[in-house]
């Protein structure tokens, strides 16, 4: 049991920092789209990563080798089951109020978007 506890908890850190990583590449995205709208000028975005077979590469590949970290150092320190279920519960429930926080920053941030384009529709249906 105590080695399920383990992996469990590894792979909740590793779905937190998948979950972080996520949130922030959305919300520099719709940046990204905001700055385009106000300077007419899409920039490249820094990374490279414009397939979904490089997306799923590269989130797969970070998610096992966080995990695969995660597991070893929580072998090596080896905190008790207690412990551990404590510190999953505490990053379910912190990864889970950011996300909330940060995907309610997407929608705001989003919103100018949708009515910048929903206007032009309107206005040119007529």
């Amino acid at each position: 049991m105590e080695n399920t506890i383990q992996i469990l908890t590894a792979i909740i850190i590793s779905h937190s920092f998948h979950t972080f990583g996520e949130a922030a590449n959305v919300n520099a995205k719709i940046k990204r789209l905001v700055d385009a709208k106000n300077d007419k000028n899409l920039k490249p975005y820094p990374m490279n990563i414009n397939t979904r077979a490089k997306a799923y590469s590269l989130g797969i590949s970070v998610f096992v080798v966080v995990a695969l970290i995660s597991y070893a150092l929580i072998n090596v320190i080896s905190p008790s089951s207690e412990t551990l279920l404590a510190i999953s519960i505490g990053l379910l429930l912190f990864i889970e109020l950011y996300s909330l926080v940060a995907f309610d920053k997407y929608h705001i941030a989003i919103q100018p978007i949708i009515n910048y384009f929903d206007k032009d529709k309107k206005g040119s249906s007529k």
